[in-house]
């Protein structure tokens, strides 16, 4: 498996056009640090608005305060305080039905949450590129039909 290692100067801006791109916004949750700020980066050169939370008590807060302008959420299967990427995705459709979801992970397969996404027939990328990830935000934007997998 080969693994992308991304500097702050690596990362590509993507100028495609993107139909909702400039109002999409996105909830990001990850509990590494480094993939965090990456991510957050791309997304935001990608004209993307992105609130970053570490974990997901810090996405639910976050949620509190603007879940009427969050499109997108994109989240860890595993966060570091328990809580699992699924039990934020199930809690915030709740109250808003139409918030479209990415699930990521860099865990091993195994981990009981991953085992759920696989049942669900989700598609698993253990890693992934700057380009897969804007395709899969992009796509979960513009095309969405039911919550993804980006591992």
């Amino acid at each position: 498996m080969s693994v992308y290692r991304a500097t702050w100067d690596q990362i590509p801006a993507n100028d495609a056009d993107r139909k909702g791109a400039d109002s999409a916004t996105i909830l990001f949750v990850e509990g590494e640090v480094t993939v965090r700020k990456l991510v957050a980066r791309l997304l935001a050169l990608n004209r993307y608005r992105v609130f970053s939370a570490d974990n997901g008590r810090r996405a639910v807060a976050l949620w509190e305060r603007h879940c009427n302008e969050i499109d997108l959420l994109l989240t860890g299967v595993a966060l570091p305080d328990g809580l699992a990427g699924q039990e934020l995705a199930d809690t915030f459709q709740a109250e808003k039905p139409s918030l479209k979801v990415i699930y990521t992970s860099g865990h091993s397969l195994g981990f009981a949450s991953e085992e759920e996404c696989v049942a669900t027939e989700n598609n698993f990328m253990k890693a992934y590129r700057p380009e897969q990830i804007l395709a899969a935000v992009q796509d979960a934007i513009q095309n969405y039909s039911k919550p993804g997998t980006v591992c």
